[in-house]
C-alpha cells in the first residue's frame, strides 16, 4: 500500500472516529461489574498514598490486603508508559510474558506467567493464562491482542486460579477492568501521529440518559500506521541469477527493476489497521439492583507480522550466511532437483538469506501451482454481555455474568520468505463461545466471614478451515476441522477473620470438561461423508488455602497451597484419522510464601514472594507413529517437573517523584522421559524499572519527564539450547515527556520507545520437527517517536 492511500485511509478513520466524538460526545470500553452489596471503589489515581482496589477475590478489597500474588496497574500508569495493547503491559509485572505472535500463528497473544502458557492458537490447546475482560473469560489466544481503551485498571494474578473466578487457569490470569458509565459527562479525545506514518485516534464519553439512574459510555479507536519491514522482488533484487520468475508477471504489472535492488520494493510487513468500539450501558438507579449492558466490536484488517528467514540447517548445523549453498537439508535436495530448479531456474537455499532483517523476499504466493495467499492477518469480532448485580439482603448478594462472543479471523505462513514454496498454509478461523457465571455472596459471624458459592458454564465451538501443504514430504489437504469444548463448575470460596490480625481463606472447585475434535479434511479423508471424531473427558477437583497475617497496620505476610491444571484434549494437528489421540489434563500444586508492606503513609509499597510450582502429566509435543506405523507431531503426557522462583515489586512515590521496578526469577526444570526437554519459551529472569519527576511550570502546569527499562534473559525457542534458535537477554529503554495544563484537562506528550534503536527478534520459529530446517524470526520494531494530543471534559 502506497503511502498516499495508507494517508487518505488514515484521515477517514480520524474523520469516521470526530464525528462520531461530535455527534454523541461519546467513546468507551466495557465496564467492571461491581459487586453487589459493596461498597463503590474509589478512582485509582496517581495522587501520593492512593490506594488501589482490586477485585480478584470476589469483592473489593485494597491491594495490599489482598493475599495474592497480584499486579495492578491504573489507568494512569499505562498512559505514562504509552501503552495501548495487552502485549505491553507484561513489563509493569515480574514473571510475565505477553508477546504478539510471529506469522505462522497470526493474530496471537502468547502469553505466560511464571513459565507456564501457550503459545499456540489452535481450539484444542488450551491457554495456560486467561484473560478476562469485566469478568468475560476470553478462551483463545487469537484474537486476544487487544486494545487497553478506557480502562479503570489492569490486574496480572500470577499463580493458579483454579477456585476463583471464570475458568480454571493454570499459570494465571489477566484482568482487564473497564470504566462503568456514571453519566458524569465526562470524557475525552485523544490523536496520535507518529514513526511510519502513524495516527491513532480514540476517545470516550459518559453520557447520563435519566439523572442517578441510566448512563451510557461509548468508546472508539481507531489505529493505523505502515509497515516497517520491506517485501522485495527477488528477480530484481538479484538479476545475477537468472530467475525465471519474471517480476512483471509474477506481480500484476510491477515494472522490472531488475540491477538496482534499492527500488524492488513491493510492499511492506508489520503494519497496522485496527478500529473498535464500544458502548456500555448501566442502570444504577436502585439501591438494590444494578445492570450493565456491553457491546463491543473491533476489526483489525493488519499486515502480517514481520517475519525473516534467519538460517536454513538441520536444528544443529545452520547456514546463515547469505549468498552461499551449503547447510542444506537432506529433504530440501530432491524438492531442489526435482521442484525448484526445473521450475524457477534456481534452489531454495541460503541465496534467499537477506543482509537486512527489515527485508524479505516472502511473497505468500505459490507460482508453480498458481495459489495465492493473504499477506494480511485479520480479525473481526464482537460480543455482548450482561451483568446483573442483586443485594437479596443486606448480608446476601447475586451477581450474573452472561456473555456471548464470536470472531472471524484469517492469516497464512510463508516458512521459507521466498517466492518459491516449501509450505502453504492458509488458516480461516471462526470461534463462538457462550459463558454464564452465577455467585452468591455474602457476611456472616459479626462480618468476620465472607463466602461465595457459584457455578461457571462455558461452551464454545471453534472451527478451522484452509489449506495445509508441506511439499517436500508430500503432504497436503484442505480441511474443514470443528472442536466443541463444554465446561461446567460449582466452586466455593470463604475468607474468615480468626483474630483482628490473622485471616484464614479456603476456596474449592470442581470441573467437568468435554472437548470434541471434528476430523475433516475433504475430499481425501472422510467417515462415510461424515468427519471422523474423537473426544476427551475429565473432571477435576482443585483447591486453595491461605493464612494471612497482620504484622502491623502497614504489613502482613501470608501463605498459600493451590491447585490448578490445564485441560486435556485431543491431538490439534491430525493429519489422518489415526492420529486422533486424546491427551490428559496438566496439573500443578503449587506454593508460595509473600509478604506486602505500605510505609510511609502508603508511598512506599514493597511486595514480595517466593513460590515453588509442581506440576506432573506435562502437555508437550512429542514426535511419535501413529497406529498406522505414520510419523506425527502432537501433544502426550510427559513425566513431572517443577518451577521456583521469586519476585520482588516496589511501587514509591514522595513529593511528585515516582519510582516503580521489578524483578522475577523463574527457574524451570523439568523430568520428561526422552529428548524433550528444554525450557518452554520462557525467560530466567525478567525485570523493569521506571521513574518519572512531575515538574510544576506557572501556578498549576506540569512537565513530567519519564523513563523506563525492560529486561528479560535468554529465551529458547528449541529443545536442544541451540544458541541460534534462541533469543539472547535484552534490555530495552522507552522514554515519555508530558506537559499538562493547569486545569489538567489538556496534555501534548513526546514519546519514544526502542530509546536506543536496540535490534533483536521478539520471537523464532522453526520447521525441523518436520525435517525441513528453516528458522525464522520477528524483527522487533525500530526506534519510533510520536506526538499525543489529549483533551478532556
Amino acid at each position: 500500500m502506497s503511502s498516499m492511500s495508507l494517508s487518505v485511509k488514515n484521515m477517514l478513520s480520524v474523520s469516521a472516529i470526530a464525528i462520531v466524538m461530535s455527534l454523541s460526545a461519546a467513546p468507551a470500553l466495557a465496564q467492571e461489574t461491581q459487586e453487589a452489596a459493596a461498597p463503590a471503589a474509589p478512582e485509582a489515581a496517581a495522587d501520593e498514598g492512593a490506594e488501589i482496589v482490586v477485585t480478584a477475590q470476589f469483592r473489593e478489597q485494597a491491594l495490599q490486603d489482598t493475599p495474592l500474588a497480584i499486579t495492578a496497574i491504573t489507568a494512569d500508569s499505562l498512559a505514562n508508559r504509552s501503552f495501548t495493547s495487552t502485549a505491553e503491559i507484561a513489563s509493569t509485572a515480574p514473571n510475565v510474558q505477553l508477546r504478539v505472535a510471529n506469522s505462522a500463528f497470526g493474530n496471537t497473544l502468547q502469553a505466560f506467567i511464571r513459565g507456564i502458557g501457550q503459545g499456540d492458537y489452535n481450539y484444542a490447546t488450551e491457554p495456560g493464562v486467561g484473560v478476562y475482560i469485566d469478568d468475560v473469560y476470553y478462551s483463545t489466544t487469537f484474537g486476544a491482542v487487544f486494545d487497553l481503551l478506557d480502562l479503570e485498571r489492569v490486574e496480572v494474578l500470577r499463580g493458579p486460579q483454579g477456585t476463583l473466578f471464570g475458568k480454571n487457569s493454570i499459570g494465571g490470569a489477566i484482568r482487564l477492568v473497564s470504566k462503568k458509565p456514571r453519566g458524569t459527562g465526562e470524557g475525552y479525545v485523544e490523536a496520535t501521529y507518529g514513526s511510519f506514518n502513524r495516527i491513532d485516534v480514540r476517545g470516550s464519553a459518559d453520557i447520563p440518559l435519566i439523572q442517578d439512574q441510566l448512563a451510557v459510555r461509548i468508546a472508539a479507536s481507531a489505529k493505523n500506521r505502515e509497515g516497517y519491514q520491506k517485501l522485495l522482488d527477488f528477480a530484481c533484487a538479484r538479476p545475477d541469477l537468472n530467475v525465471s520468475v519474471d517480476p512483471d508477471a509474477t506481480y500484476n504489472g510491477v515494472p522490472n527493476r531488475a540491477g538496482n535492488p534499492s527500488s524492488c520494493k513491493l510492499g511492506e510487513y508489520g503494519g497496522q489497521d485496527v478500529q473498535s468500539g464500544r458502548v456500555a450501558l448501566s442502570y444504577f438507579g436502585s439501591d438494590t439492583v444494578e445492570v450493565n449492558i456491553t457491546a463491543d466490536y473491533m476489526k483489525d484488517d493488519s499486515q502480517a507480522a514481520a517475519d525473516q528467514l534467519i538460517a536454513i540447517g538441520n536444528g544443529t548445523a545452520y547456514n546463515t550466511t547469505p549468498g552461499t549453498t551449503t547447510g542444506i537439508p537432506g529433504l530440501l535436495v530432491g524438492w531442489n532437483n526435482n521442484v525448484n530448479i526445473p521450475t524457477f531456474g534456481v534452489p531454495f537455499d541460503a541465496r534467499f538469506l537477506t543482509n537486512d532483517p527489515y527485508t524479505t523476499y516472502a511473497t505468500y504466493d505459490d507460482v508453480a501451482r498458481g495459489i495465492e495467499t493473504s499477506r494480511k492477518s485479520t480479525v473481526e469480532s464482537w460480543g455482548v454481555n450482561g451483568t446483573v448485580d442483586i443485594n437479596l439482603t443486606d448480608t446476601i448478594a447475586l451477581k450474573s455474568v452472561s456473555a456471548y462472543r464470536t470472531y472471524n479471523g484469517h492469516f497464512a505462513h510463508d516458512p521459507d520468505q521466498s517466492p518459491l514454496v516449501l509450505e502453504n498454509v492458509d488458516n480461516y478461523l471462526n470461534h463462538e463461545a457462550f459463558s454464564q457465571e452465577l455467585r452468591l455472596s455474602g457476611t456472616a459471624v459479626d462480618d468476620r466471614l465472607f463466602w461465595t458459592f457459584g457455578g461457571f458454564y462455558f461452551d464454545a465451538t471453534g472451527k478451522l478451515e484452509g489449506m495445509v501443504a508441506i511439499y517436500p514430504i508430500g503432504l497436503a489437504f484442505s480441511q474443514k476441522d470443528k472442536v466443541t469444548i463444554t465446561n461446567k463448575s460449582v466452586f466455593a470460596h470463604g475468607e474468615f477473620e480468626v483474630t483482628d490480625r490473622l485471616t484464614a481463606i479456603a476456596g474449592i472447585r470442581y470441573t467437568d470438561e468435554t472437548k470434541t475434535y471434528f476430523f475433516n479434511h475433504p475430499p481425501f479423508i472422510t467417515n462415510g461423508g461424515e468427519p471422523y471424531e474423537s473426544t476427551a473427558k475429565f473432571d477435576r477437583v482443585d483447591y486453595r488455602f491461605t493464612a494471612k497475617y497482620d504484622v502491623t497496620d502497614d504489613v502482613n505476610v501470608y501463605a498459600t497451597y493451590s491447585t490448578g491444571f490445564r485441560g486435556g484434549g485431543v491431538n490439534p494437528r491430525p493429519f489422518t484419522p489415526a492420529q486422533l489421540i486424546p491427551f490428559g489434563p496438566e496439573v500443578v500444586e503449587a506454593y508460595e510464601l509473600g509478604f506486602k508492606t505500605s510505609l510511609f503513609d502508603n508511598r512506599l509499597r514493597l511486595n514480595g514472594a517466593a513460590f515453588r510450582t509442581d506440576f506432573k502429566n506435562r502437555q508437550q509435543n512429542r514426535q511419535t507413529v501413529d497406529n498406522d506405523g505414520l510419523p506425527f507431531t502432537g501433544p502426550t503426557n510427559l513425566g513431572t517437573g517443577k518451577i521456583e522462583g521469586f519476585e520482588l515489586e516496589l511501587d514509591g512515590r514522595i513529593a511528585g517523584f515516582t519510582l516503580n521496578g521489578q524483578v522475577g526469577y523463574a527457574d524451570f526444570s523439568t523430568n520428561d522421559v526422552g529428548a524433550a526437554q528444554g525450557r518452554p519459551g520462557t525467560p530466567l529472569w525478567t525485570a523493569s524499572a521506571g521513574a518519572q519527576y512531575d515538574y510544576e511550570v506557572g501556578s498549576a502546569s506540569t512537565i513530567t519527564p519519564r523513563l523506563d527499562w525492560v529486561y528479560q534473559s535468554r529465551i529458547d525457542y528449541a529443545n536442544n539450547a541451540n544458541d541460534l534458535a534462541a533469543t539472547p537477554k535484552r534490555g530495552i529503554w522507552n522514554g515519555r515527556i508530558t506537559y499538562k495544563n493547569e486545569d489538567h484537562n489538556y496534555s501534548v506528550a513526546l514519546s519514544v520507545t526502542n530509546l536506543f534503536d536496540k535490534f533483536y527478534y521478539v520471537n523464532k520459529f522453526t520447521l525441523i520437527p518436520f525435517g525441513l530446517g528453516t528458522l525464522e524470526g520477528q524483527p522487533a520494531r525500530p526506534r519510533e517517536w510520536a506526538v499525543t494530543v489529549k483533551k478532556s471534559f
